[in-house]
C-alpha cells in the first residue's frame, strides 16, 4: 500500500534511495504492475516545480508580493 511515487524533499522516490537489490526488484515489479511509466515518474517528480511556477505567475498577475511570507516563513522566491 506504499506510495511508489512519493517524492522526498531531495526529489528522490523509493526506487532512487533503495539499496537492497531484492527490495528494488520488488519496487520495480510493483511499479510495472501498476503501469507506472518513466513519463509518469518524470511528471510526478516535476509537479512541485510546476505548482510553484503556477503560484508565482498567479501572484504576479494579481499584483501580489513575491516576498510575502507564509505561516512557515517561506516566500515564493526564497
Amino acid at each position: 500500500g506504499a506510495d511508489l511515487l512519493a517524492v522526498n524533499v531531495d526529489g528522490d522516490m523509493p526506487y532512487d534511495i533503495c539499496e537492497e537489490p531484492d527490495t528494488l526488484e520488488h519496487i520495480e515489479g510493483a511499479m510495472a504492475a501498476k503501469g507506472i511509466t518513466q513519463e509518469t515518474i518524470d511528471d510526478t517528480r516535476s509537479a512541485v516545480e510546476r505548482h510553484l511556477m503556477e503560484d508565482v505567475r498567479r501572484a504576479i498577475a494579481n499584483g501580489d508580493s513575491l516576498e510575502h511570507r507564509d505561516t512557515q516563513g517561506a516566500t515564493l522566491v526564497s
